[in-house]
Order: structure tokens, then C-alpha cells, then sequence
């Protein structure tokens, strides 16, 4: 999903700024949360158990024309329903401490987004047929936070802490990140990069200059 809303970014602003408020008016009325289910009432919310009944009440509480478009649609356009949907799946489900986010607490997922993504992601690939790749979407969010937590490392000169203050994704690739650092004894400058070669080490010249900058 990462990879897919840096595509839509991309795009977007290559746009005109009438094409830009354009899109984002679009957007918006695509993300209105109102008409996104069809049952919705002030009752007791039901909470489904795990993905399987996940998918099962999105089907019955989502009008049939959007199940339709879902499933015509591609699996990267789930994206576009991170709002809306996404947000409505949150708030019932995902938010509170329920029994759904146990069941992805016990698999190592613990931030709503990341579930709800889990759900939509595999809600189109049931609606298609297709396998849910589950362990692999599980170990793509387990990566994602731990290349993109900032180090618990110190200063190699004298073991002081590291306030690690700016973080660079290189190529636009969430997975491999740069982590840049001031200490906090001697104002010293350091990196340590992710997945390789996960050791601190000085920064670069143009890295202290984008440091100085912060």
C-alpha cells in the first residue's frame, strides 16, 4: 500500500493546480464515510473475531455496488479505500480493544492502520479468488516498523545517546531507510542505515548539511 499511495503522489503533483483541487474534490466525495455501508445503524456494533468474519461483515454492511467496484477494481486501488472504508473499519473495530485487534495482536500486527489494510488488501483477493497472502502481507508490516523505528543505539565515541531526528526512505522504498542523529554530548553526527549494514557509523557530508537543516 505504501508503495502505491508514492505512485499516486507522484502523479499528483505532476497535475495543474485546478487538475490538483480537482482530484481532491473527487477524492473527498469518494471518501465520504455515509454511503459506504448499507446497514449502519445507532445498535451495538458487532465486532467480527478474525479476517474470516471480517470479510463476512464487510459484505453484508457494504452496499453491493461497491462490492462490485472493489472486486472489478485492482488489488493496489484498495489504497484508495485506506479512507472512508478504512477509516469506518478503525473506528468500530480496530481502535478500541477488541477482540479483532487481539487476533492481529497475536500475529505481531499491533497499529489499526496496518489492520485495516490487512482487511481490505484480503477482502479483494477473496472477492477475486485469489490468495490472501497472509504470513507475507503480516511480514511486509513486521519489516516496515522495524526498519523505520529509530535505532535504541549510541554514540560509538562515548556512549551518549543519539537523538535520532530525520529519517530518509532511499529510493522511495520504505524498507530501507537511513536513520540520521545528533548526539547529545558532543553535537556529533551519525547514520545508521537499514537493512544493511545496521551499524552507526559518521554521516556524510550532504547528510549533516540536511541535518543542520532540522
Amino acid at each position: 500500500m505504501d508503495i502505491v499511495f508514492q505512485g499516486f503522489y507522484s502523479v499528483f503533483m505532476g497535475k495543474t493546480v485546478f487538475a490538483k483541487l480537482n482530484t481532491i474534490f473527487l477524492l473527498g466525495i469518494l471518501f465520504l464515510p455515509p454511503p459506504l455501508y448499507a446497514t449502519e445503524t445507532n445498535k451495538e456494533i458487532y465486532v467480527p473475531e478474525n479476517l474470516e468474519e471480517a470479510h463476512l461483515e464487510l459484505e453484508r454492511m457494504l452496499p453491493t455496488d461497491l462490492i462490485a467496484k472493489i472486486k472489478n477494481g485492482t488489488e493496489a486501488e484498495m489504497a484508495f479505500y485506506h479512507h472512508g472504508v478504512g477509516t469506518r473499519i478503525r473506528n468500530l473495530w480496530l481502535w478500541p480493544d477488541t477482540r479483532l485487534k487481539k487476533y492481529f495482536n497475536e500475529r505481531g500486527i499491533f497499529h489499526p492502520d496496518d489492520m485495516s489494510g490487512i482487511i481490505l488488501d484480503t477482502f479483494w483477493c477473496r472477492l477475486n479468488n485469489k490468495p490472501f497472502r497472509l504470513e507475507e502481507r503480516i511480514h511486509y508490516y513486521k519489516q516496515f516498523w522495524e526498519a523505520n523505528t529509530p535505532p535504541d543505539r549510541v554514540s560509538p565515541t562515548d556512549g551518549a545517546e543519539i537523538d535520532w531526528i530525520l529519517k530518509i526512505h532511499k529510493g522511495g522504498n520504505p524498507l530501507q531507510v537511513i536513520h540520521l542523529g545528533v548526539s547529545k554530548s558532543d553535537n556529533s553526527f551519525w547514520r545508521f542505515e537499514y537493512p544493511s549494514p545496521k551499524h552507526i557509523e559518521p554521516a556524510l557530508p550532504e547528510e549533516i548539511e540536511d541535518l543542520k537543516e532540522k
